[in-house]
């Protein structure tokens, strides 16, 4: 049996190539199917059957939900990225500040004592001043767990310690340069009074990690923000990685401000002295049989009406028990003497060791206190010509039980040491020298 199509294409009179046959019209003959049973009919020719939709909205030629998902993913991306940024740039200043910048002392978390409040090896620096309104204040100097430099002041007006960031308060004050130090690094402290010129400053001196001496101070009493200052030595002199600091500022008989004087042992073990009156420059170079990293201490000396002489003490290497001590003395407008005079057994210096000074009876002697290996304090008192005194164990009465592992004192001969992470201060005994009573606790 043949199919049959039952449609036609042909044009209508409108000039349509396409016309649908109304029923009860005349059909044509059919057309036989050469394929299939059924008329090959060209689909090319065929009428669309789809609806004229809109063209889908586009942007940037994507579907407009795939373009927001995509916006969407791109904007969460960015935010996490300057998230992480932005944490990851404080947590690494932070860091650099903690370690200060490629220093060679690296720490670990068991060279932090107790609660890790103070860092395990700070040096202890002090200095005292009366200032124009009468007030004494006490500047203590150290080292906390993260390196930075702090300051507890004392003021016997308010009679309660206030403690100041160093380190933080110069970060914060983009007019000036950052602490550039290391945790450990040795302290030196000294403050000066010129009541002609109203000055009443006090500055602290440390190493930088390149082998430079740096110094932070104020130009009032107290330290506030504003009159930080900081500066660097310009040496041609740079001390030796095991060297020790002193200091102490040298007046003068007549109306003027006065120096710095700064010891520190340079590369070849020898004494320099840096002295600044307004600029630094290296004053002299004290040869002799000085031990590498030797403890070392400046005392002022009452001469002429003012504070002209001043004592360094230093270990002598050339005897194998270092028990001996050397010291030179300086007038203004002199040269440290060449040949220092030798005390033989009366301090137990050892090159760990740790040598301060104070000047009791109204700066007309020089007291030397060292501290022991074993936390104890030695101690022997000048007076211009002699040995006045010595103390093979200098007294602590009262207060904690202690095991100091740093010193410092003041010129009024107010100690102050660390001891089981709390500095504590202790005041001494003018009837007994060798004595020093317990005042309190400095910090915490």
């Amino acid at each position: 049996m043949e199919n049959y199509s039952t449609l036609e294409v042909r044009y209508d009179q409108s000039g349509s190539p396409y016309s649908v046959f109304e029923p009860g019209k005349e059909l044509p003959e059919p057309v036989a199917s050469t394929q299939s049973g059924f008329t090959q009919v060209d689909d090319s020719t065929l009428p669309s059957t789809s609806h004229d939709l809109p063209e889908p909205r586009r942007i940037w030629g994507m579907r407009w939900q795939k373009f927001y998902v995509l916006l969407i993913l791109f904007i969460l991306i960015i935010v996490g990225a300057i998230s992480g940024g932005v944490a990851g740039g404080l947590a690494s200043r932070q860091h650099s500040k903690q370690t200060s910048s490629g220093n060679s002392n690296n720490t670990t978390p068991n060279e932090i004592t107790g609660q890790g409040r103070i860092f395990a090896n700070s040096s202890l620096a002090a200095s005292s001043l009366v200032d124009e309104a009468g007030s004494t204040i006490q500047s203590v100097f150290f080292q906390d767990s993260s390196g930075a430099i702090i300051l507890r002041q004392w003021d016997s007006q308010t009679t309660t310690w206030k403690t100041r960031n160093l380190t933080s308060s110069l970060i914060r004050d983009t007019s000036h340069s950052d602490i550039f130090t290391y945790p450990g690094t040795p302290l030196a402290a000294a403050s000066l009074e010129f009541e002609a010129e109203h000055n009443y400053e006090t500055w602290v001196w440390f190493f930088t990690p390149d082998n430079g001496i740096q110094l932070v101070g104020s130009i009032d009493s107290t330290f506030t923000e504003a009159k930080i200052s900081i500066d660097n030595l310009p040496l041609t002199v740079y001390p030796a990685s095991e060297s020790q600091l002193a200091v102490a500022w040298q007046g003068c008989s007549s109306d003027c401000k006065g120096n710095w004087l700064l010891a520190f042992q340079d590369q070849n073990g020898q004494i320099g002295i840096a002295n600044a009156s307004g600029t630094w420059h290296l004053q002299a170079t004290l040869d002799g049989t000085v031990s590498m990293g030797s403890p070392m201490a400046i005392v002022p000396q009452q001469s002429e009406g003012g504070l002209i002489s001043l004592r360094l003490l230093v270990e002598n290497s050339s005897d194998s028990s270092a028990s001996n001590l050397l010291y030179h003395s300086v007038s203004r407008g002199d040269d440290w003497q060449a040949n220092a005079q030798r005390l033989n057994g009366l301090l137990h210096a050892y090159p760990t060791s740790q040598l301060i000074g104070t000047a009791p009876s109204n700066y007309t002697q020089q007291y030397f206190l060292e501290l022991l290996p074993n936390g104890t304090v030695a101690g022997l008192i000048l007076n211009d010509t002699e040995v006045v005194s010595t103390y093979q164990a200098v007294e602590f009465t009262s207060g904690p039980s202690i095991h100091f592992s740093s010193i410092a004192t003041t010129v009024d001969s107010t100690f102050y040491g660390i001891s089981n992470d709390e500095i504590l201060e202790y005041q001494m005994n003018p009837s007994n020298p060798g004595s020093f009573n317990y005042v309190g606790i400095v910090y915490p």
